[in-house]
């Protein structure tokens, strides 16, 4: 099998919900149908936004988000009123309902992770994981991989530099050469019948 090493520049950037920035989609999965709730449309959704200025973050109910940097920052996070500092490959998880807001101060231009999940048919996370040494194995719930720094290899010898994301195509196993640093997003589906994976 042959598992995907996508570079951000080959996603073209689509508009977010409240047209305050943009987003460049790595994969979304559509939701099973649920009859009159009809929920956000997708089963779950992972890109990278684009932080190019101050801005409020769209509202989504029925979704959870969880925002990771991936670019050097630090950038500040207003959730529900409360301020925070938050630094390349710390996640921040929220609903989609929160009043969020991101604030860019001297940091300047950043990239951040975005997965985003319908609360009731799903659960989502991302996990930071060094990997300096002997190959690992992922979990099988893992449906991305973006690179944070260093650089990763696969199991048939290709290389994932800082920025970039895999996508498993089937089980995954990665070793990392010094100072590799990944996110990994891992979804488990509460409901899955009906679910299709779009590619981007």
């Amino acid at each position: 099998m042959t598992h995907r090493i996508i570079h951000p520049r080959q996603l073209s950037p689509v508009p977010w919900a409240n047209g305050l920035g943009t987003t460049r989609e790595i994969a979304t999965a559509a939701s099973a149908p649920r009859g009159a709730d009809h929920g956000p449309g997708f089963l779950w959704r992972i890109s990278l936004a684009e932080l190019a200025q101050d801005s409020p973050f769209s509202r989504l109910p029925g979704v959870d988000r969880v925002f990771t940097l991936v670019t050097p920052g630090p950038v500040h996070l207003t959730v529900k009123g409360q301020a925070r500092r938050v630094d390349s490959g710390s996640p921040v998880a929220f609903a989609g309902e929160d009043d969020v807001a991101v604030e860019l101060g001297s940091a300047g231009p950043q990239q951040a992770l975005n997965l985003m999940v319908d609360r009731a048919q799903a659960r989502g996370a991302v996990h930071v994981r060094r990997l300096e040494g002997a190959p690992v194995d992922l979990p099988e719930e893992t449906i991305a991989v973006v690179v944070l720094s260093g650089a990763v290899i696969l199991p048939d010898g290709r290389l994932a530099e800082r920025g970039q994301v895999i996508r498993p195509e089937g089980p995954l196993r990665l070793a990392g050469r010094p100072r590799a640093v990944v996110a990994c997003v891992e979804v488990t589906s509460v409901q899955v019948a009906g679910a299709e994976v779009a590619e981007v």
